[in-house]
């Protein structure tokens, strides 16, 4: 059987239908290029026998596309489930399969230690992007205890917190085991009537026994004695703090002051 397939770039040969339908308008050429008025015989030629014929040959076409539609599905489907089979196969001889957790602790730990402290929003974090990939992983990462340890609550009017946060905080802390903590609270005055931002403010506290430094940023004028009174006395491991923005502000006035009075 001859192909209607024609050679690289030059249009497809016209199918063995559409040249019977090409000599079936031969008749009628003078029809379509003017616009002279059709014989009553024309006419009934048409109506008659080329357009009942021309329906049925196009809901063949119809039928015939559809099922090259349905088989080219069905051709990408075990075309992709055999790309899925030779992955497979190509994790299965991976040279990352070999490598020791050790060595994959090593590399979780530098990944991590690249994340500038401080620079990153709550809850999102490299430790958390690694714990997603696959379940060795996650078990990896979930054991990585210390990289659990680096905790930043940015407050604001517009986040009001929801149990969604309360527990993600509870699973921070219970990750981080006995670790010091590393502590940065932003805008803590915001916390306001919220629920869920006051317990996470109980969660956080109760573990200042683990406070290793503590970095609070940007409290416009409230005075950071009174936002931590039920933390005095309960900072045994504290080594670092840092008061930014309003805080030192705070502080020069306060400087100031102390200077102007005799």
């Amino acid at each position: 059987m001859e192909s209607n397939r024609s050679p690289c770039g030059a249009l497809p040969r016209r199918s063995v239908l559409l040249e019977r339908h090409d000599q079936t308008a031969i008749p009628f050429h003078r029809l379509s290029v003017s616009n002279l008025p059709p014989t009553d015989l024309e006419v009934s030629d048409i109506q008659t026998t080329i357009l009942p014929v021309l329906e049925q040959d196009i809901s063949g076409a119809d039928a015939a596309v559809t099922a090259a539609r349905l088989a080219l599905e069905s051709l990408e489907q075990e075309r992709d489930a055999l790309k899925n089979i030779k992955q497979n196969y190509e994790n299965i001889i991976s040279t990352r399969r070999r490598i020791p957790p050790e060595i994959w602790s090593v590399i979780f730990l530098y990944a991590h230690s690249l994340e500038s402290d401080h620079k990153f929003d709550w809850p999102s974090r490299t430790i958390w992007q690694l714990s997603q990939v696959c379940q060795t992983w996650r078990d990896l990462a979930l054991s990585l205890h210390s990289c659990w340890s680096s905790i930043v609550l940015r407050f604001s009017s517009e986040w009001q917190g929801s149990e969604m946060d309360v527990e993600i905080l509870a699973f921070v802390l219970e990750r981080s085991r006995q670790h010091s903590l590393d502590i940065t609270l932003c805008n803590f005055h915001r916390i306001g009537d919220s629920p869920f931002l006051r317990r996470m403010r109980e969660k956080v506290f109760a573990e200042s026994h683990r406070w290793r430094t503590a970095r609070l940023v940007d409290y416009h004028e409230v005075r950071p004695d009174l936002l931590y009174a039920p933390l005095r006395g309960r900072l045994p491991q504290l080594e670092g703090l840092d008061l930014q923005r309003a805080f030192v502000r705070m502080l020069s006035k306060a400087r100031q002051t102390h200077s102007c009075n005799p």
